[in-house]
């Protein structure tokens, strides 16, 4: 049997929606759905309790890892699935998970975002982000994102799921399974549609505690560096070191009274940020049918690059670095 687990917090505008495609599924099977409320404080037990499934409570705010820790372990079936409240699963969503672990080998399965729900365009920006990056092949990853993600049970409690951290849980457990040598599958049909963020500082706060947890996990794991991923990690880093010489070149600039160069200098910028970006705005271009869109993209990289620094700056734990620094050394780093 199927569990589906749904962590949830201050969500109940989205929450009804999510329900509803998990219970419009063309699925005529036994399964459950656990919603876990993660300390809401907006009258959720009553939207929830409407529809056939179970509600639990952490009784305070710990964070979706934490949450969805806590379904598990009220959860029946021996096949774990994760979504987020505000997403909207497939019709197919039900039966893919059930054809795809009736091979035995399959232990855990992830998918992707298929479409974003909300009009703004920093909302659509964030959906082309992060589908773009997301394989239309099937492939073997370490890393994942649980808006979208399937496990066995037994192999789930085995490693301790999500562990406790109040953001990058999916990081935590996907070293956790690495660690005893199971590869998630990326299966490109295992869609959800999303709710992206609608506002530019709401998508530049996730994407800064996205960052220093990435990186404060990565520090504690350095054997992370050799992950299977879907992002194209070289090419961020790059990114990340042109911005931080560009804030040493406007300190440079700015110390010598050369303020007429700044322009240049930040045109300079944003078209490396073009061309490391190059296929990822082509993609956005194709979508959104418009060259202004493209203006706003660079912007948007530009600007989440900071957050990323800055992010990655305040994750650092000086007794950690050393060993993650020897460890992205070795020729092996899958970047």
């Amino acid at each position: 049997m199927i569990s589906v687990i749904i962590p949830v917090y201050d969500d109940r505008k989205h929450i009804i929606r999510c329900l509803n495609s998990i219970f419009s599924c063309n699925y005529k099977k036994q399964f459950e759905v656990i919603v876990v409320d993660d300390g809401s404080n907006d009258g959720l037990a009553e939207i929830v309790t409407s529809f056939p499934c179970r509600f639990v409570s952490t009784g305070i705010n710990s964070g979706p890892g934490t949450a969805r820790n806590l379904g598990a372990k009220f959860a029946k079936g021996d096949i774990l699935a994760f979504v987020d409240s505000d997403c909207v699963v497939s019709e197919d969503w039900l039966p893919i998970i059930e054809n795809v672990f009736l091979d035995n080998r399959i232990k855990a399965i992830a998918g992707r975002f298929s479409r974003n729900l909300n009009p703004e365009f920093i909302a659509r920006y964030r959906y082309y982000e992060a589908s773009f990056y997301m394989l239309n092949e099937k492939t073997f990853v370490n890393t994942f994102t649980a808006s979208s993600f399937a496990c066995r049970r037994d192999l789930f409690l085995k490693v301790g799921g999500f562990g406790n951290r109040p953001a990058g849980e999916e990081i935590t457990l996907g070293y956790r399974l690495y660690k005893i040598g199971i590869n998630i599958l990326c299966v490109p049909e295992f869609v959800v549609a999303h709710h992206c963020l609608r506002t530019l500082m709401g998508y530049l706060k996730q994407q800064f505690i996205w960052m220093k947890n990435f990186f404060a996990v990565c520090q504690l794991y350095p054997e992370m560096v050799y992950f299977k991923g879907l992002l194209k990690k070289r090419n961020l880093i790059f990114q990340m070191i042109i911005q931080s010489l560009f804030v040493l070149g406007i300190i440079i600039l700015l110390m010598n009274n050369k303020t007429i160069l700044l322009i240049p200098f930040l045109l300079i910028i944003f078209f490396c940020l073009f061309l490391l970006n190059f296929s990822f705005l082509r993609h956005i271009k194709k979508n959104e049918k418009n060259y202004f869109s493209i203006l706003k993209s660079i912007f948007t990289i530009f600007t989440r690059n900071f957050v990323w620094i800055l992010g990655l700056l305040c994750g650092i734990k000086v007794k950690r670095l050393v060993p993650f620094l020897a460890a992205i050394s070795f020729k092996k780093a899958n970047f």
